[in-house]
């Protein structure tokens, strides 16, 4: 999966959302949960964070509606397009990283995402 869609990196979110431009153009992976749909196409997603609801989010643009389940963590897999000023709602209307949907883990056992990424790692 990693190969056919040619990840270049496993991020993680803290990093992605600090400073995408290392990784604009390129695409990556990154273990996130996905938030709510913000459009037909549009997802946010954060970091995990028991406290904090959005904790560094992102937004995923070309996402299927079908396929989004809110609450759900997940390794996402996306093209980075680097920052963008979502609605004041969103981080005050701060930019945000943002990435164009590539595919997802959704449909793998957690053994075959560990081997998967074990292989990107070699």
């Amino acid at each position: 999966f990693l190969r056919q869609h040619g990840v270049y990196a496993i991020v993680a979110v803290d990093g992605l959302v600090k400073n995408p431009f290392p990784y604009q153009g390129n695409v990556v992976a990154t273990l996130a949960m996905a938030r709510r749909m913000i459009s037909q196409t549009e997802a946010l997603f954060s970091q995990k964070n028991d406290f904090v609801l959005y904790f560094n989010p992102f937004i995923v643009t070309g996402i299927p509606a079908e396929q989004f389940v809110a609450d759900k963590e997940i390794y996402v897999v996306g093209r980075v397009l680097g920052l963008r000023v979502p609605s004041a709602a969103i981080e005050g209307g701060l930019p945000i990283a943002h990435l164009e949907y590539m595919g997802d883990f959704s449909g793998y056992s957690q053994d075959e995402i560990q081997a998967a990424l074990a292989q990107a790692r070699q």
